[in-house]
């Protein structure tokens, strides 16, 4: 009788150590839920890329509000110019996207500076959408007001971006 009770010890001692073995194991390769510093320093990478992106834009900006006061502008030199600030654009839209996908791994600071820069991403991006549009129209002379305003407001946003990234 004595040797089953000392059995039984044994499968229930083997079978506590294999559980804890087990939890150690899981707890080991579940997902951390505090940032980690490799996602933290991704985030400050993107948001770095995306103040390049803008000044890209805003380079571009300027460039055609040049381009609107000069009267001998062409067609060709704005479209010069939108395919320069189009893809910065649209760089910074899947970055944003990509900052918003990994919002918890955000230091406050970072959060702070991608809700600020939102809605002025988005505000470029109607702009220049609005700018295209306006290009794209047949028999809308180079010399109308509305390109002129466009980029303007284009660099105006631009701008306000960049003052929002230089202060973080």
């Amino acid at each position: 009788m004595k040797r089953t009770h000392i059995f039984d010890s044994g499968v229930l001692f083997g079978a506590m150590a294999m559980l804890l073995t087990s939890a150690v194991a899981v707890q080991a390769a579940s997902p951390s839920t505090t940032p980690s510093s490799n996602d933290s320093q991704k985030a400050a990478r993107l948001l770095r890329e995306i103040k390049a992106d803008d000044t890209a834009v805003r380079a571009g900006a300027a460039r055609l509000d040049a381009l609107a006061e000069n009267s001998n502008s062409q067609w060709s030199d704005y479209d010069h110019e939108w395919n320069v600030i189009a893809p910065a654009v649209e760089d910074m839209q899947m970055k944003l996207g990509r900052l918003e996908s990994m919002q918890s791994a955000l230091t406050q600071a970072q959060r702070s500076e991608l809700d600020q820069s939102k809605p002025l991403i988005a505000e470029i991006q109607s702009r220049t959408n609005a700018f295209n549009t306006l290009m794209n129209k047949p028999g809308v002379p180079t010399t109308d007001a509305k390109f002129r305003n466009d980029a303007k407001s284009i660099k105006t946003d631009a701008d306000k971006l960049q003052k929002v990234t230089s202060a973080a």
